[in-house]
């Protein structure tokens, strides 16, 4: 399946409610956000025809990562081992975006914690104050 033949194929099953377009590392789903996503090809173009849905900025992070490599281990034609590796590193570097996601959505979780225990805890107080 092309990549037209994909979004065309995703964009019906969420108009059907099959589906929800969503980024797959960030979890995006904005609808003006997703105007535009791509479909990134997990274990590199010339390894394999697995995609998954990414925004464009998870997508571009990725594909940066990938391109660090030269053209001529990226390629086809590209002995095995160097076709391996582009697949490992590949993989790592979606990995690499994935958790750094996952350690700020962790953070956030955390202080958004922190800051409403500090809220109910000086409510508490004032109710006391009041009381007393």
């Amino acid at each position: 399946m092309d990549k037209e033949q994909y979004k065309s194929k995703i964009k019906r099953m969420v108009q059907e409610g099959e589906a929800k377009k969503m980024c797959f590392l960030c979890g995006e789903d904005e609808p003006s956000i997703l105007k535009e996503f791509e479909n990134h090809h997990l274990w590199g173009k010339a390894n394999s025809d697995d995609k998954i849905l990414l925004c464009l900025n998870c997508h571009a992070y990725v594909t940066n990562k990938q391109n660090q490599l030269s053209p001529e281990i990226r390629s086809r034609k590209a002995t095995p081992l160097n076709r391996k590796l582009y697949s490992l590193f590949s993989f790592f570097a979606f990995l690499k975006r994935g958790v750094s996601i996952g350690e700020k959505m962790i953070s956030d979780i955390i202080e958004n914690e922190e800051t409403s225990n500090k809220s109910v805890g000086s409510s508490r107080k004032t109710n006391q104050k009041e009381v007393f």
